[in-house]
């Protein structure tokens, strides 16, 4: 059974999580991350996973009887694998398991409705496929409702460390709030990034940059520390807020999910899509207002 860290969360009204597996594979490391991460959310920890199934016409119903068999031995097995690592869980956050038949993407994402929040391990999509389509975790991070978490990084300490990345112009605080209502015994530090800024405009930039955090953050986080990062070498801002948090040590960075287009991800970049890829900590996802 997990050994699972201290906590000082106040306890609240149970609710579950979902933690997506990849079949057959031994991620304990992805197991014990969510394990953690339920206990400093007092809720119960839900494991699922997805398999394709060979031979599905079209319509995506239609099977042989042969394929029925295949089909019906494979779910069996699975499930009696994902059984075998819930009952690794301990008890009191211990939920359920489910082998779900479908595409992953589509699948995660339906799953995903019923739960407060979804875990996910870093996408293994490379070369174009990952250029055209994006990993499965990024597809569903762009489509979803629910918050998602990304699993990397140390496990979470008795002292939560968390750093949410704030924009100067439009700043959003889904992220923020999200934070505020779930995690409220976390030490949290509103930080905004600022790159390639030449000597006369840095001084203005940090300044106008240092107020707005003031004025957005203290309302929504009143006990957060405020840093602006100012890194003249010209690296992204994603690079940058992913070098802090690995200079610092913190457990996680939350931010909201952009509402750019996908067309202009693929063109521009994105600080969310480059931290869920690249960052050394776990990156939580809140989605953004319409």
């Amino acid at each position: 059974m997990l050994t699972l860290l201290g906590s000082n969360v106040e306890r609240r009204e149970r609710g579950s999580i979902a933690l997506a597996l990849r079949p057959g594979s031994d991620d304990w490391y992805l197991v014990e991350h969510a394990a953690t991460w339920a206990t400093w959310l007092n809720v119960r920890l839900d494991l699922f996973t997805v398999v394709e199934c060979p031979g599905q016409s079209s319509g995506g119903v239609d099977f042989s009887v042969t394929e029925m068999w295949w089909h019906s031995r494979l779910r069996a097995e699975t499930r009696g694998w994902l059984t075998r690592i819930l009952h690794s869980i301990p008890p009191h956050i211990r939920g359920r398991c489910d082998v779900l038949i479908g595409t992953p993407g589509a699948a995660i994402l339906e799953h995903a409705k019923t739960h407060a929040l979804l875990l996910l391990g870093r996408g293994r999509s490379r070369g174009i496929r990952r250029v055209v389509q994006g990993s499965v975790v990024e597809r569903v991070i762009r489509a979803t409702g629910v918050p998602t978490m990304v699993v990397g990084g140390r496990r979470p300490q008795t002292n939560l460390t968390i750093h949410l990345p704030i924009k100067v112009i439009d700043p959003r605080l889904e992220a923020a709030k999200w934070v505020a209502s779930n995690l409220p015994g976390a030490t949290v530090t509103a930080v905004h990034a600022i790159s390639g800024a030449v000597h006369m405009q840095r001084n203005t930039a940090t300044s106008t940059a240092a107020e707005v955090l003031d004025s957005v953050v203290s309302p929504a986080l009143p006990g957060a520390a405020r840093t602006v990062l100012v890194d003249p070498a010209e690296r992204s801002i994603a690079e940058i807020i992913g070098r802090e948090a690995q200079r610092t040590g913190v457990d996680l960075v939350a931010i909201p999910r952009s509402n750019r287009r996908v067309p202009a991800q693929w063109l521009f970049g994105s600080v969310t899509r480059s931290l869920i890829r690249d960052s050394l900590c776990s990156v939580l996802v809140v989605p953004s207002s319409p």
